[in-house]
């Protein structure tokens, strides 16, 4: 199971964000539209998307490091570190429960 959804204004892609499984995919906000509330916006989407058509009611999501303070302030918490196999790159694992 997945979803993806697209905030547009007329023919420019503003951002992007999705699920697949069990976990936040694809989020991105076009730099031109970051502290716009787009991002925030996508999740108001998402989420629901997620606790209706997944079964689950935590969803998590794997952050890079710069984001984890929007994902904080709209309700995620750190659960750990991690590091990407192919490149070594850090990034956060955080979770969500869905109401």
């Amino acid at each position: 199971q997945a979803s993806l959804f697209v905030a547009e204004d007329g023919a420019v892609v503003l951002g992007c964000g999705g699920w697949l499984l069990d976990a936040l995919r694809h989020m991105y906000v076009s730099p031109e539209s970051t502290r716009t509330g787009i991002g925030s916006a996508l999740l108001r989407v998402v989420e629901p998307d997620f606790l209706a058509r997944s079964g689950h009611d935590v969803i998590r999501a794997g952050v890079i490091l710069y984001a984890k303070a929007f994902y904080e302030k709209n309700g995620y918490e750190f659960v750990s570190m991690a590091a990407d196999p192919r490149d070594g790159s850090e990034f956060y694992i955080m979770r969500k429960n869905l109401p």
